[in-house]
């Protein structure tokens, strides 16, 4: 019990650091209590409570770390009082909050027999779901799924696609993916809906089924000779991945087809743009064609006047929030006479009473609501022109940095970031290196005082972000604050990939921002497991074919470690050089 107070003790006590000095009584009241109240009570909670519990937590979307450490620990010390489907829920919500670690992966341990008890093809299509969004990849939890999938693999249909689909990032050994692989070849006729789906998910694999290839050669054909049921745009880019990942022929009927389609688009609406990059992010598919498309209809819309994609200075609501020693501005686009909640009408002033003369006198809806989210989506799929990147982006900062929520100023640190790794690996000038620093401090001065505020993929971001820039963050006086928050707070982290032959009683978990890795007990070895999964679509899979958010990771643990470590990269149990 004294180790239990001494726990929560120090968990209040780095807590009470989240809350802002309110200059205001009635504010303060027992915030610290209600916080934690429901973390006290833990232990008197049922199952179903604890569900409860845990989908408030997702609801809220907040990083809050040491909650789910002490929900976590509960349910390990009470796993046996759960139902297998309370158990199949509480999966299911972890995996919605990103979160593992090694008790939760503990408790899956214990329990697995029970889960996989019954006969029941939708409860192994949630396991694996499971086990992939998780990292769940220990072979006594991995193995015995993947055991009964095999043992009744005729019982299933319905569920092949999406247990397909996510394999691929479980290491599975051959037997599975061709007992899968099989099953879709036997039932062809009722997977054709789905088979630019299923023939995308089979690239990612490491075994090759020419029976498969042939069939897809089949629709092809089929669709060749009936000119008039052509692909749509997303079938297009999964066939064509999938012929990258696997080195075949780009001269079909289909890449023939897919160009003429492109070249036929001269507009598109924002949330096509976000459905084309989500669509190639995916898919790991870069491809010249559509980035010049995007990125023509994303100039035109930075650049467009119109009186519907414009909102002026007097329609934007900026309330200002007083702190101690510091001013934080929130804006808000929307009617000034909207409902406002009571710390609004506290703390908020009047927008004639802020003066700003450097302010436009209109601003671009698109550059406010869609513009970030563009930018970083061309950054992670590494489209080659960073000079219209960072054009993109200096027209974010100059004007619009101020009108930008926190996911906003995240997902444009995040571009920020990724162009300072891609230029530092490309020797890029100091000179540009040090204007996308200072860009980057900017941001992070932005987001000092309302970083809180992050919903949970935000706050990994940021995380990763912070870890990056600490040493330069570390001696900027107006981000002391922030380096100390972010030093002492952690995000939700997921544990480490890793194959299933491993000898994990001489390995241990090491975190690094949002991700982990298996170091050796035996000596300064850390390990990096990869899948097709990291790489652009391609059949090289080399460091060059990375994507840059997984070079940005393997640069971040290097900065850490690597003075003290032997960080290893490995695919397909062979070293990746870089």
């Amino acid at each position: 019990m004294a180790a239990l107070a001494r726990s929560v003790g120090k968990c209040l006590k780095i807590r009470k650091g989240n809350f802002p000095n309110l200059h205001f009584s009635s504010y303060r009241k027992s915030d610290i209590h209600y916080q934690y109240e429901e973390m006290l009570n833990i232990g008197n909670k049922n199952p179903e409570q604890v569900i409860s519990l845990l989908n408030d937590v997702c609801r809220k979307k907040r990083c809050d770390v040491e909650m789910v450490k002490c929900i976590t620990n509960h349910i390990y010390d009470f796993s046996d009082d759960f139902f297998c489907p309370q158990l199949v829920k509480i999966l299911e919500n972890y995996v919605k909050l990103k979160y593992s670690d090694e008790t939760l992966l503990g408790i899956v341990c214990n329990r697995v027999e029970d889960l996989v008890s019954i006969r029941s093809c939708l409860r192994i299509k949630t396991l694996i779901n499971v086990c992939k969004q998780l990292n769940l990849h220990h072979p006594i939890v991995k193995l015995r799924v993947l055991l009964e999938l095999n043992s009744n693999i005729n019982d299933y249909k319905n569920e092949l696609v999406s247990i397909l689909k996510n394999i691929s990032y479980l290491h599975v050994d051959s037997i599975t993916c061709s007992n899968i692989i099989n099953r879709l070849i036997i039932n062809y006729e009722y997977y054709d809906k789905d088979i630019f789906t299923i023939f995308e998910a089979f690239s990612r694999l490491d075994e090759p089924n020419e029976r498969f290839i042939d069939l897809v050669d089949k629709k092809v054909k089929q669709i060749q000779n009936k000119s008039d049921n052509c692909c749509n745009l997303k079938n297009f880019i999964k066939f064509l991945s999938a012929c990258k990942r696997l080195g075949l022929k780009e001269n079909t009927y289909l890449h023939t087809q897919f160009e003429k389609k492109i070249n036929n688009i001269k507009l598109l609406s924002p949330q096509n743009i976000s459905y084309i990059l989500l669509l190639m992010l995916s898919t790991k598919f870069r491809h010249q064609g559509l980035f010049d498309l995007l990125i023509m209809n994303m100039e035109n819309y930075v650049n467009n006047k119109g009186e519907n994609q414009v909102f002026k200075r007097e329609e934007l609501y900026l309330p200002q929030l007083h702190h101690q020693h510091h001013h934080e501005y929130l804006y808000h686009v929307g009617k000034r006479d909207r409902h406002k909640t009571r710390e609004e009408q506290l703390f908020s002033f009047p927008i004639e009473e802020i003066k700003r003369d450097n302010m436009p006198s209109f601003y671009n809806a698109y550059i406010l609501h869609f513009l970030p989210f563009h930018l970083v989506l061309l950054t992670l799929l590494n489209y080659e022109e960073k000079n219209t990147l960072k054009l993109l982006l200096n027209v974010c900062i100059i004007d619009y940095i101020f009108l930008y929520d926190t996911s906003n100023l995240i997902k444009l640190l995040y571009t920020c970031t990724l162009l300072m790794e891609e230029g530092k690996r490309s020797n890029k000038g100091t000179e540009e290196m040090d204007e996308l620093e200072k860009t980057a401090h900017q941001i992070f001065r932005n987001l000092q005082h309302v970083y809180k505020n992050a919903t949970i993929n935000d706050m990994k971001i940021l995380h990763t972000c912070f870890l990056y820039h600490k040493n330069s963050i570390n001696k900027n006086p107006q981000l002391k604050k922030l380096h100390e928050d972010l030093t002492h707070n952690h995000c939700f982290s997921l544990l480490p990939s890793s194959y299933d032959n491993l000898n994990f009683e001489n390995l241990k978990v090491i975190k690094c921002a949002s991700s982990s890795y298996l170091k050796s007990k035996s000596d300064n070895s850390i390990f990096f497991y990869l899948s097709k999964n990291d790489f652009f679509a391609t059949d090289l899979c080399k460091y060059e074919t990375l994507l840059p958010s997984v070079k940005l990771r393997k640069t971040i643990l290097t900065n850490k470690y690597d003075s003290t470590h032997d960080i290893k990269m490995l695919y397909r149990d062979v070293p990746l050089f870089y």
